[in-house]
């Protein structure tokens, strides 16, 4: 939060004043923002921008975070009412740009359209019973103290859908121009139709490419980065042919925009199926981006749960990344971090169930590259003895050593590394190591 305010400190005060309330309701939502993102299927570093102050959301995306906020507190009167989180968002749009203004504009005109048409409706409701009441016969003087029936109960008709969201649904009938979408979706936003929002975006993902492109480029100008985001997270589920030839269009496309579009896919790519994964990784190899584009597709995939990264190891079998692949999913996160010795002793063990044999010594190899310290040798020794791998453990600390032969000082490194694995009750492994021969 200190970095936020430090950010925004020259910002205007309705920029600041909605950023502390954005905080706030984040605050009360209790959730990480990269969970958030993941669940809502959004851009991390624009929602980041919005609780800095440094940009201005829409208003769908704020009531959906003021409802979602009212949901988890546990005394809903402590949240800010929405009718104030409204002006103060209207305040900041008021300072933005023009794109803030027009549809700051538009929802005011829509808003004072509603309320014209709820005051025609209470007229024509008030008016209703007097008509009524003048074509009732007055009861007969001998009847008036005769208790009277109370008149049937009517249920209230059916709510008629707006007119707006008619006009959608013709246009829809007539063709989804790419040109529109930006309308159509703040319109269906703000009509609160947000199922229907997120089914025409993933209408637009599903079109060919040069019309889901079109979208994405639409949608950025108008200033609705989270619902590109929406189109290329659904994207990400077409066929493998498809999925690679927008990640290369992507590619082609260079930075700014294009370049956090093709993150994000291959963010989305790498959580597919693991046979998906590895087949997409496999086309992307002759394209003109290969290095760039697969390595970077399974470095993601490589996030994943351990099990799932060996599941992709495993479908690599008969693809031309043998063992490059390998070599990229194991420089992911999974394997990564202060449990680096337990996560990668339990990968090779399941690479060894599945019969993974050159998947399993590349990791090997590449544990015994990434390993640097004295005491994660042993920590990776111990852990794979822990999970059953016996003869992994006894040729990863000479593997470790030889891998330092080119650094100054490996010599006094091995001994330590002996006397340490034999402290810890290895004296097999560490007479290797002391026999481990060295430049």
């Amino acid at each position: 939060m200190r970095h936020f305010k430090e950010l925004g400190a020259d910002l205007p005060p309705e920029n600041r004043a909605l950023a502390e309330a954005l905080r706030t309701l984040f605050t009360v939502l209790g959730e990480p923002l990269n969970g958030y993102a993941k669940r809502m299927y959004c851009d991390k570093g624009a929602v980041s921008r919005y609780l800095a102050g440094l940009r201005v959301p829409d208003w769908p995306w704020v009531r959906e975070l003021h409802g979602q906020a009212l949901g988890k507190a546990a005394d809903p009167d402590a949240v800010m009412p929405r009718e104030q989180l409204e002006r103060i968002l209207g305040a900041a749009q008021s300072v933005g740009g023009t794109v803030h203004q027009n549809r700051l504009l538009k929802r005011q005109l829509e808003q004072q359209e509603e309320l014209l048409r709820a005051a025609q409706q209470r007229s024509r409701a008030q008016q209703r019973p007097a008509e009524e009441k003048r074509e009732t016969p007055q009861p007969e003087p001998a009847d008036r103290d005769r208790p009277r029936a109370e008149p049937p109960r009517q249920e209230p008709p059916a709510r008629p859908i707006p007119w707006q969201l008619a006009q959608v649904s013709a246009e829809l009938a007539g063709g989804l121009h790419m040109e529109r979408l930006p309308d159509l979706v703040t319109r269906l936003h703000d009509l609160g139709r947000t199922p229907e929002a997120l089914e025409l975006l993933h209408a637009a993902a599903r079109r060919p490419l040069p019309q889901v492109l079109h979208a994405l480029r639409c949608l950025e100008a108008a200033g609705l980065s989270m619902e590109a985001d929406s189109v290329v997270s659904c994207a990400a589920q077409l066929p493998a042919v498809e999925a690679v030839a927008l990640a290369e269009s992507l590619w082609r496309g260079g930075g700014g925009t294009d370049g956090r579009h093709l993150g994000n896919f291959l963010s989305a790519l790498s959580l597919r199926e693991p046979p998906a994964v590895a087949r997409i990784a496999d086309l992307l190899v002759p394209g003109a981006a290969s290095h760039s584009l697969w390595w970077e597709l399974l470095a993601r995939a490589g996030d994943r749960c351990v099990e799932d990264v060996a599941a992709v190891m495993e479908a690599l079998d008969g693809t031309r990344l043998v063992p490059q692949g390998a070599r990229a999913l194991f420089s992911g996160h999974a394997c990564q971090g202060a449990d680096r010795a337990s996560k990668s002793a339990r990968l090779i063990r399941l690479l060894d169930e599945r019969k993974c044999r050159w998947q399993l010594d590349t990791v090997l190899t590449e544990l015994a590259v990434r390993i640097t310290t004295v005491q994660q040798v042993a920590d990776a020794v111990i852990a794979l003895h822990e999970v059953g791998q016996h003869e992994p453990a006894l040729h990863l600390a000479p593997a470790a050593t030889r891998a330092r032969a080119r650094v100054r000082g490996t010599r006094r490194w091995r001994d330590r590394l002996a006397d340490l694995l034999e402290h810890q009750g290895l004296p097999a492994e560490a007479e290797l190591v002391r026999r481990t021969p060295l430049p």
